[in-house]
Order: structure tokens, then sequence, then C-alpha cells
């Protein structure tokens, strides 16, 4: 069967990345590639309160010296990196995301993770993710460090961890080799187990801390990638919304508290990607916010036009009137979290942050601009609609890392471990990566997008041998036993 069979499958699952791939950006090296996407600069709002809630973030996180680098990097280039879920970024998909999006950065690499997903999502916060240990799928392998009893919990809201906590002997893995036994027990002890991860005072917060100091282990000594700045999407996003809640010229006090544009938007994203889809009942998603009850779980919110409140219709008491005192009472003391689509209401569509994302991301931000655009011009803000412009550059899910094992045919997309284990990122690999084909490096992915989006029903015979070519770049483990330090 023909390759085309396959590709033209997704071609009709992830229609926008596709286009984006039929352009001349197709033929630019990956540095280059990153670097091409542009802010808009004709914005509704002005982005430098967004600046400096990501640098007071950084400074109560990590310091004053990473905040100023925080500030320079989004004054130099007004971007981040939103795809990735909050927790340590082993996932091969949100790491090399996370490696593409720095190729463009100088000073930092700011990433605004969202917390606002159970502590069993992809990403895996709970423990460790290796690359796939079957040849015939790309999912990946989780390793548990931490206890599964709080699984469905949003990871923002989750209390931090304690050293008790932690599985005594996540290693012990038939599918494991020793090196890999090796660099979990030295994740556990150097990331895990560090004085400032345990220090913190939230599950999201040593998440923020551990990610950024497993980056700083995947350089050696005399070669420095900048820093990663990990901080939580919903928590920036609450600071901007507590300052448009008292603005009544901003887009989230237009949403939020003009009934006709709520009513409006409700009717016109519903059934959208990342937004809600809501009939008699609430199927997926939640209508702006997510409730949060006395126990910690996350409740999905409906709109009620008379009341132009948001309530959830098994739970009554969590029930909320959209005016300015309520929802900002209700911000501030944690029952009342932005969904995704407030979220890149105030970062993109307001202020013109450039978000860069995933396949899915590059899809929907696409629908939630053009639905916001299009229920402003009904309430007569021409002016205003012709001022959004969401910009969510293809990141994520351009893979251009593979790794060879032993006494295997074919190679496997590469995360943290696996870098780890390969001997990390030189100079020289961080060049040859920002030399990379990008189209190359989007044909050596689709194995991984087909088994994504595709449902098994639907699969054609044969896809991963069909589908699969080598990324532009292939490691080896090192010969060496694996030294963490």
């Amino acid at each position: 069967m023909q390759k085309n069979n396959y590709t033209e499958q997704l071609r009709q699952a992830l229609p926008r990345v596709f286009q984006l791939m039929d352009t001349p950006l197709k033929t630019l090296p990956l540095k280059e590639y990153v670097q091409a996407f542009r802010r808009n600069d004709n914005t509704l709002q002005d982005g430098e309160d967004v600046i400096a809630a990501a640098e007071n973030e950084t400074r109560a996180l990590y310091g004053d010296a990473e905040a100023k680098l925080v500030r320079r990097e989004l004054e130099n280039r007004f971007a981040v990196h939103t795809a990735n879920h909050q927790g340590i970024d082993f996932h091969y998909e949100f790491f090399q995301g996370d490696l593409l999006f720095a190729l463009g950065c100088r000073h930092a690499v700011p990433l605004f993770s969202c917390g606002g997903v159970p502590c069993d999502n992809i990403c895996f916060p709970r423990g460790i993710v290796l690359s796939s240990k079957n040849p015939d799928s790309t999912k990946v392998l989780r390793i548990p460090v931490l206890s599964n009893a709080e699984r469905k919990i949003f990871v923002c809201v989750k209390d931090a961890y304690t050293k008790e906590q932690l599985k005594s002997c996540p290693e012990q893995n038939p599918d494991l080799s020793e090196k890999e036994k090796t660099l979990i027990r030295s994740l556990v002890q150097k990331i895990y187990l560090h004085p400032q991860v345990l220090r913190q005072t939230s599950f999201s917060t040593q998440m923020s801390i551990a990610n950024s100091l497993t980056w700083e282990k995947l350089t050696p000594s005399s070669f420095r990638l900048p820093p990663l700045i990990n901080l939580e999407l919903l928590q920036i996003t609450k600071k901007l919304m507590l300052l448009d809640m008292q603005n009544p010229c901003s887009l989230i006090y237009t949403v939020l508290f003009e009934p006709e544009f709520t009513k409006a938007i409700f009717h016109a994203l519903n059934h959208q990607r990342a937004c809600w889809q809501i009939t008699d009942k609430i199927e997926k998603g939640t209508f702006l916010f997510w409730a949060v009850d006395g126990q910690k779980h996350s409740r999905r919110l409906t709109y009620n036009a008379k009341k132009h409140s948001v309530e959830c219709p098994q739970h009554p008491e969590l029930s909320f009137a959209l005016t300015p005192e309520t929802v900002s009472r209700a911000m501030q003391e944690g029952t009342l979290l932005p969904s995704l689509y407030l979220c890149f209401s105030a970062l993109t569509m307001a202020r013109g942050l450039v978000c860069f994302g995933g396949p899915y991301q590059h899809h929907y931000m696409a629908a939630m601009q053009n639905g916001t655009q299009n229920v402003l011009r009904l309430i007569g803000e021409n002016a205003a609609a012709d001022k959004i412009r969401c910009v969510s550059p293809f990141v994520t899910g351009l893979m251009p890392l593979q790794m060879r094992y032993p006494n295997r045919e074919k190679t496997f997309y590469a995360g943290i471990a696996e870098i780890l284990l390969a001997g990390g990122i030189d100079e020289n690999l961080w060049e040859q990566l920002g030399s990379a084909d990008t189209f190359k490096t989007f044909c050596a992915s689709l194995p991984f997008h087909y088994e994504e989006v595709i449902a098994p029903s639907e699969r054609l015979e044969n896809w991963q041998n069909i589908l699969y070519s080598p990324s532009p770049l292939v490691l080896s483990e090192k010969a060496a036993d694996f030294n963490f330090d």
C-alpha cells in the first residue's frame, strides 16, 4: 500500500499542520524555522504586564538573576513555549519541543506549562518516562516514582510530596537495562530528592524546579544552554486576569462580564477542541473555568444565561456569578481555575504573546481566534476584532532526535533519559540540531502522530514500517558507565 494513503489520513486529522508543512518554511533548518514567527504588534492590550508577571513569578521561584534573564528574553523575543503539561519533560514529544524552542532563545527558555491537567496525564508527573520498548509502538514506558492515590487531582492544586512518599525501588522493572536502572536511581536522588525541590510548598512548583534542574544536567560544564524557566500557565493567567477584571476595556472583562458576548461565545466555540462540548449535559471540557471542590477535585462548568453565571449541575454549591467581585474572590481562593480559552485570550489574543505549541494547539488556537473575532463583530466591536490574532507556531511534535539501541533494528524517539544515556548535549550536537532539515524532521515524526491521532480501528496495515524514517540525528548510548554528576 502506498505511503500516500497513510499520510492522507494524517492530513485529514491534522490539516493545519500539513498546510504549514506545504509552505517554504519546511525548507528551513530548524533554527531558522523557530525564528520565523513574528508577534502581533497591533494588539488590543500592551504586553508589558505579561513580562512583569513572568518576571515576578520567576523571582519568587528561581531568584533575582533568573528573573532578569526572563525579562531580557521576553523583551527581545515576546514568545514562550506553551505545549507542555506541568511536570518534568521526560516525554520525548515535550522535551524535543523544549529543545527546538530553545534554538531561538538567547537569555532564558520561558516555558509556561499547564497544571490544569490530572496527575496521570501524558507527561506523567508522578514518575519517569522512557522511550518505547515495543518495536511496534511509539508509546512510552512509565516508571512510577510517586503513589497513584491522587492521580485524578489537577497538578496545580496537588500538595507537595515529601521524601517519605517516594517509592523505594522505582527502577525494579524487567524491561529496564542496567544503565537505565542506574539512571533512574540517580534521577530520584539528584532531582526528586533535591533540597530545592523538597523545600517547595506545592507539587506544581516542585515540578517547575525539578524540570529546570534536569535541564541543567543535559549539558557538560563546558557548554551551557540558556536556563529553562518553568512557570505554571494558569498561575500566570490568574495574575493577568486579576488586572483585566479591573479594566472594562480588556478582552477578559468583555468575555466574562458582557452577557451578550458570553452567551455568544458559549455557542460559537461549543464542540471546538480545547474549549467545551456541552449539550443538555457537559460532555467534554468546561466553560471558561474549572471549579475546585473541597476535596480538590476539578469540576466541569456550564453557562446559565438567565443568571449570567457558571455552574456545575451535579454540585449546586459550585455556582459562580460572573461579576468582577465573585470571580476575583473565587480565583484568589483557588476555587476557580481559568480554562485554556481564558489563558490564550489573556496571553495571545489580547496581548500578542507568541505561544509555541503542538499540532493540536496550532489547530485549536485558530478556532479560538476566529470564534472570538466573530463574536466581537457580532456585538459591534469591529476595531477590537481586527486586533485579535493568535500566533501559535507548531514546534512540539517535530522530533529530530532518535536513539539507536543495541540489538535493535529500528531507532526510537529520544527523551530526556535517552539524551542523558547518550552523554547529553554538547556544542556539536546543538549545532547539528539547529542545522537539521525541518521537513525531514517532520517526516521522521509521522509514526508518532499516526499512532496518536488515528484510531486503532482506522489504522492501515503495517503503518509502523511504511511511515518509519530515521530522524536527522540518531544517537547511541555511550559505552562508558552512566555518570549523572
